[in-house]
């Protein structure tokens, strides 16, 4: 969640340096059966700051496709998002965000098996399954919304909190002709800060995500250890600054999510697993999913004249 910003919160459009890239890949509970794979790429940018004094807007498109085991259960997204930024002092920002999009999904159960193909305890695939194929490929359109909040003292000390409000207009899931279906709204709120420890190159960035949709509440809570290995040269630029982080996250009765990235100039590599710990453990023996992530943001967070752009989302 720390590198996917605009699936967070529409609001975040436009919040960190004037451009920022993101692609994301996930594979996921390939211990039990067909993993889980999910990939993703984001783009968000900054308009009209040198117009206003003391706003800006944001911008952003993200583009998201899961496919999950033997029923290739899909979904594809892009959405859109839009922001207003707000300069409420030297130290406080506060933006709001909309955000819309499509969506499809998709399942293939030509690779399904099913008891009335069993025949003396053989599978039978020549066998009919009884089962309905009447099945749709629902697509839908989804709206959001989202407000943020930044507090930025110096180099060393910075905050960030929001509320996002997705799937406003409870789009139908209609698998079936008789399907009604409908996503709940999904909230999610979450906070991170970065605290420089005073008199050395090591940063703390703990963060919070809490999830709510319908009856499912999700929790993941955690810090990075930051350090800079070096700065970034102030006149020539032949010298790139870099620098490691190290920590890992727990996600409330499910997984605790060992994490590490390297920064290097305009870029950032991130790598994190799930190490299984709810009772799915049985079946998956601990073994969760990867996690890959790469950002660009530009203009260089490591540049001296610009520290605010320092804080990370790890």
């Amino acid at each position: 969640f720390s590198q996917t910003p605009l699936m967070v919160n529409p609001a975040l459009a436009g919040t960190q340096g004037t451009q920022r890239a993101v692609l994301n890949y996930k594979d996921q509970w390939g211990s039990i059966g067909v993993p889980y794979k999910t990939y993703a790429v984001s783009y968000d940018m900054k308009l009209l700051k040198k117009k206003w004094e003391n706003a800006s807007l944001g911008a952003g498109l993200y583009a998201l496709n899961d496919k999950a085991g033997d029923a290739e259960l899909s979904m594809t997204q892009v959405s859109a998002s839009l922001s207003g930024i707000v300069s409420l002092n030297e130290n406080h920002t506060a933006s709001a965000g909309l955000q819309g999009g499509f969506a499809q999904r998709s399942i293939n159960n030509s690779n399904l098996k099913w008891g009335n193909q069993l025949q003396d305890g053989s599978y039978d695939p020549g066998l009919s399954p009884g089962e309905t194929d009447d099945f749709n490929t629902p697509g839908y359109a989804d709206f959001s919304a989202g407000l943020a909040w930044n507090y930025w003292k110096d180099e060393r000390l910075s905050a960030s909190a929001g509320l996002g409000l997705f799937h406003i207009n409870r789009p139908s899931q209609k698998w079936l002709l008789s399907d009604t279906e409908r996503l709940y709204v999904k909230w999610v709120t979450f906070g991170n800060a970065h605290i420089g420890l005073k008199n050395t190159n090591t940063s703390l960035l703990p963060s919070l995500l809490v999830l709510q949709q319908g009856p499912s509440m999700e929790v993941t809570i955690g810090t990075m250890a930051r350090y800079q290995l070096r700065e970034s040269s102030k006149y020539t630029g032949n010298l790139k600054g870099a620098a490691v982080l190290l920590g890992g996250y727990y996600r409330a009765g499910d997984a605790f999510i060992p994490a590490f990235a390297f920064e290097f100039a305009n870029f950032a590599l991130g790598v994190s697993y799930d190490v299984n710990i709810s009772g799915l453990t049985v079946a998956s023996s601990g073994r969760g999913g990867v996690e890959i992530s790469l950002r660009y943001i530009n203009p260089n967070p490591f540049r001296k004249d610009l520290p605010e752009l320092r804080r990370s989302y790890f």
